[in-house]
């Protein structure tokens, strides 16, 4: 059985030709199916095209005979550039009649190339005469620039007596910072009340304090530090750039105008992504500075729990539910009210992704999952998988990102992995409520 690789364009009604040229053989084959009849190829529409080598190495003839093939037709895409190409290179096949127009061509590009060529040498003339006037300009300016230069000399030396002899600028100077720091101090002093309030709120009716909560209940600043140290940006947005035709398919097939809601947000680099592709999106978390951070970038983003924020929101309101790095934080109860709360909120198709630090790599499992020490416990694939199932989801898929310098993450679905060292570093289960 092949295993093809995902698609990784969008449904467009109109494509350039250098769009769906790119990409290995497999990548150019799927985006060529998914972009032109709308769908992915078959195993044995696959396998006749990667094992003939006259087909594989001519990709613009396999688009045009994908193209104007009965279903391309009926799907009528449009591709921009492939139509003179393609029939272009039809006629060169014929057997006398091509030989024809190639020689025909070929004359009239040796016509074409004598004109260039000649527009070449009149342009290197006028630039030629254009260099000899620089030229002159140039030797005009030189004595301008030196006399320019010793007048800044002569007012940088005026303003540096005009400092010495002025103190006044150093004491409004100081005055700024002194009231800089005093602003510093309100602003924490206002978000360590905050975080006191919540916490004696939640004691006085008979609440336990979120045991994931950040660390330190005047350090909230103090963990959105630990996130840029230790979860670079970069790792989430190459993560997120994956996730968009998934959430795409989602809209296009319920037509729906409900949000995503991506809880745990953090810095909000998935929200950004959601936001970029035209996706309405809501986050939330519980760390008012990671909020804060989010929402610097115009960001909606919620400072509550998670789970409450749930719960309190209508049955059938949300398209997407995400959240990243998150289920390791939960203890085992609230893993499970986090997946059932978010399959009540999900509307009939509506998309649940989860993911998580991968310990089927020893490396994550053994050393890097606790450089936080807030996280609880890591989570198999095989068995955050087993709750989800266990919750009547529909379609549920393990994705595995394996990291790659520079480029993209390596993604694969639902492939057994071996504990290793060099295994995938996060996964993600990706599940749909039942429609």
């Amino acid at each position: 059985m092949m295993n093809l690789p995902q698609p990784d364009i969008l449904n467009q009604s109109d494509y350039q030709l250098a769009e769906l040229l790119v990409g290995s053989n497999e990548q150019f084959l799927v985006n060529a199916y998914r972009a032109i009849v709308r769908r992915l190829p078959t195993e044995e529409e696959a396998l006749a095209w990667l094992a003939d080598p006259r087909l594989s190495g001519d990709r613009l003839m396999m688009l045009g005979n994908l193209r104007y093939s009965p279903e391309g037709r009926q799907c009528d895409v449009a591709v921009r550039g492939l139509a003179r190409s393609y029939w272009f290179r039809r006629l060169q096949q014929l057997p006398l009649l091509g030989r024809a127009i190639g020689w025909f061509f070929r004359v009239l590009r040796i016509g074409r190339l004598e004109a260039k060529l000649n527009q070449t040498k009149l342009r290197l003339n006028q630039a030629e005469v254009r260099l000899d006037k620089l030229s002159q300009q140039l030797a005009q300016l030189g004595p301008r620039l030196q006399t320019r230069i010793e007048e800044q000399e002569d007012r940088q030396d005026s303003a540096l007596q005009c400092l010495k002899v002025d103190s006044d600028s150093w004491r409004g100077e100081i005055a700024y910072a002194i009231a800089t720091l005093r602003n510093e101090w309100k602003v924490t002093l206002a978000r360590d009340s905050r975080a006191i309030e919540h916490a004696a709120r939640a004691l006085a009716e008979g609440q336990a304090v979120s045991a994931w909560a950040p660390p330190a209940l005047a350090r909230e600043q103090l963990y959105l530090d630990f996130e840029d140290t230790f979860r670079a940006r970069w790792q989430v947005e190459g993560h997120a750039h994956w996730y968009m035709p998934l959430i795409r398919q989602v809209y296009d097939e319920t037509a729906t105008l409900k949000p995503c809601l991506d809880i745990g947000c953090g810095r909000g680099e998935f929200l950004v992504a959601l936001k970029n592709n035209d996706f309405p999106c809501v986050g939330v978390d519980l760390n008012p500075a990671m909020a804060d951070a989010a929402r610097a970038q115009g960001l909606e983003v919620v400072v509550a729990d998670a789970i409450a924020h749930l719960r309190g929101l209508d049955p059938g309101s949300v398209a997407v539910v995400s959240a990243f790095h998150l289920v390791e934080y939960l203890p085992f109860e609230l893993t499970l009210h986090l997946i059932e709360a978010a399959k009540r909120v999900l509307i009939q198709g509506g998309l649940l992704i989860l993911e998580t630090p991968n310990p089927e790599n020893l490396v994550v499992g053994a050393c890097t999952f606790w450089y936080d020490p807030t996280r609880l416990r890591p989570l198999p694939p095989a068995l955050l998988k087993f709750y989800v199932e266990s919750a009547d989801y529909e379609s549920v898929r393990t994705a595995r990102f394996t990291r790659q310098q520079p480029g993209p993450d390596t993604v694969t679905i639902d492939q057994p992995v071996l504990p290793s060292v060099d295994g995938p570093l996060d996964y993600a289960i990706i599940a749909r409520k039942a429609s």
